[in-house]
């Protein structure tokens, strides 16, 4: 049996340190982008060959979703919500509700990726516009699944 080569993708965070970690949409661009054009690296045994597929292929498919979560949020979402999940003060001194902070480690409205979606889906007062009308239910599960990003990146922040 002819062994396949397969690239390897050891270490991947999507934390950072500091005010500023929140993960870009830059940032997750580029790392979709050296998924898509890794080089191969290394020869994997026919055993693991399987289940190194797998993972690169789940691995490739999360950073092909999150790139999509993170374009979307900001072409319709960062208006409101600020680049990085916090609003501007400007906005928050026009929109009553404000908007809620999600870069925050809990949502005023439930922080499952579920609630999220359905948040997203529905909208929320007058303010938060609801999305289930705009966007396929494959593009809110990413920008749900985005905003998950800009909670864990706050959590691993130490402000």
């Amino acid at each position: 049996m002819a062994r396949r080569k397969f690239p390897l993708v050891q270490y991947l965070s999507f934390t950072g340190t500091g005010a500023g970690s929140a993960l870009s949409v830059l940032s997750v661009f580029l790392l979709a982008l050296s998924i898509f054009r890794v080089e191969t690296l290394a020869e994997v045994p026919p055993e693991l060959e399987t289940e190194n597929f797998q993972s690169y292929e789940k691995l490739k498919a999360q950073a092909v979703e999150l790139t999509q979560g993170a374009l979307l949020y900001k072409k319709l979402c960062a208006q409101c919500h600020g680049s990085r999940g916090k609003a501007p003060e400007e906005i928050l001194k026009l929109l009553s509700p404000a908007p809620s902070d999600l870069s925050a480690a809990e949502y005023r409205y439930g922080s499952s990726e579920k609630t999220i979606a359905e948040n997203i889906s529905q909208g929320r007062g007058l303010n938060m516009f609801r999305f289930d009308n705009r966007l396929s239910s494959e593009q809110i599960i990413a920008l749900a699944k985005y905003l998950r990003t800009l909670q864990i990146n706050s959590k691993a922040s130490p402000n």
